[in-house]
């Protein structure tokens, strides 16, 4: 007797941190207008781990170098492509420390920016907690 099971897609989402400014890095879409993490889809012909998947989808959204990816949790994203769907994503988070590169907006983020975590832009809904989740991080940390 065969079962179908509802699909979950693996994505990234990463943070880049600046240790000398105490600053991340989060990514803006044309279409919202909150800002985000930098991530996407999971590339099983490209990638060989989520480590590089974040790294691979910094580089073409942000033109940024990261050290080794640190992996923070995994949840469901509340995705609005995805609500009125049974299939979900679920995202690996992952936390990095800044190496090179100067911030260039690519692929589908219109706009990136450095912002100190006690001066948030406004979050779009699906990344607040998460963004919650690494400020706390960083603070203790």
């Amino acid at each position: 007797m065969s079962e179908d099971y509802d699909l979950a897609f693996p994505t990234v989402d990463i943070v880049p941190y600046n240790s000398l400014t105490r600053n991340i890095l989060l990514g803006k879409k044309s279409s919202q207008n909150g800002w985000r993490m930098i991530g996407g889809f999971f590339d099983v012909r490209q990638d060989r781990s989520f480590e590089d998947a974040a790294k691979r989808e910094l580089f073409e959204e942000a033109n940024i170098k990261v050290d080794k990816p640190q992996y923070l949790f995994s949840s469901i994203v509340n995705d609005p492509r995805y609500i009125e769907k049974k299939d979900k994503i679920i995202t690996s988070v992952f936390i990095a420390m800044y190496l090179s590169g100067y911030p260039i907006a690519g692929d589908d983020i219109a706009e990136v920016n450095w912002f100190h975590p006690d001066k948030l832009p406004e979050i779009v809904d699906e990344h607040k907690d998460f963004v919650k989740r690494i400020i706390k991080y960083l603070k203790q940390n």
